[in-house]
């Protein structure tokens, strides 16, 4: 007997629970741990992350944490996490085309209405409120490699407010991996969108250092040095 197996496909955590619950005491005879062990072997992997059966010693304990996350247990994390992968590829699509038609529509406007791009104040690329609430004091002394947000027209470091570095490039970037994904799974379809074009801007600069390294490498690896001789000051000849 398993969650949400044939015929049950609608039912919920505290459902699925009771139905187990009912047919193990009607047939089995069980400890209290053993029935907790045989519920949760029914139910599915993720619900292993929030309800930690080596705390649990009693099936009451086990009914009120069922009860207790049944929002979060009727979600698989797994699901979500692709279902967000999708909706940021199909951004990135959109932005990447958005892009293009803009700048060749402005183009177009400027030159109609004889605008002069310099008094032209363009908002920061991949700016949104969202992104402006700062957790902690702004921190200039951390520089990314390559050009910084300032250089690029992108919006500050969401983290602290500086133009010297990328949000990834924070110093608290990248510690909690589920805050990360939390924080792209609360953002809206704008806020999201603006994500992406602040993160695709982020990548042109990281893709451009990284072909211009490939570049140098292979150039030293096709000239090696030439052997001199130890009598003459120039390359040997023989």
């Amino acid at each position: 007997m398993r969650y949400h197996q044939k015929g049950h496909e609608a039912e919920t955590p505290s459902d699925y629970f009771h139905r187990k619950l009912q047919m193990i005491q009607e047939v089995f005879v069980q400890t209290p741990s053993e029935t907790i062990m045989e519920i949760m072997n029914g139910a599915p992997r993720y619900w292993s992350i929030l309800i930690d059966t080596s705390r649990i010693n009693t099936i009451a304990d086990l009914q009120y944490h069922i009860h207790y996350h049944e929002d979060s247990l009727l979600h698989n994390p797994d699901t979500q996490a692709q279902d967000l992968e999708r909706r940021i590829k199909a951004l990135e699509s959109r932005s990447s085309n958005r892009s293009s038609k803009f700048a060749k529509t402005f183009e177009t406007e400027a030159d109609a209405h004889f605008v002069k791009k310099k008094n032209f104040k363009r908002k920061p690329i991949g700016a949104h409120a969202k992104f402006s609430d700062y957790k902690f004091p702004k921190n200039d002394k951390i520089v990314s490699k390559g050009k910084t947000p300032g250089q690029k027209g992108a919006h500050p470091c969401r983290h602290c407010g500086s133009l010297n570095h990328w949000d990834f490039d924070h110093s608290f970037t990248g510690k909690d991996d589920r805050k990360a994904k939390t924080f792209l799974a609360d953002l809206d379809m704008e806020a999201l969108e603006a994500y992406v074009a602040y993160e695709n801007c982020y990548r042109e600069d990281s893709d451009s250092e990284t072909e211009n390294n490939d570049e140098i490498a292979q150039s030293e690896e096709e000239d090696p040095p030439q052997e001199t001789s130890e009598d003459e000051d120039f390359p040997s000849l023989a």
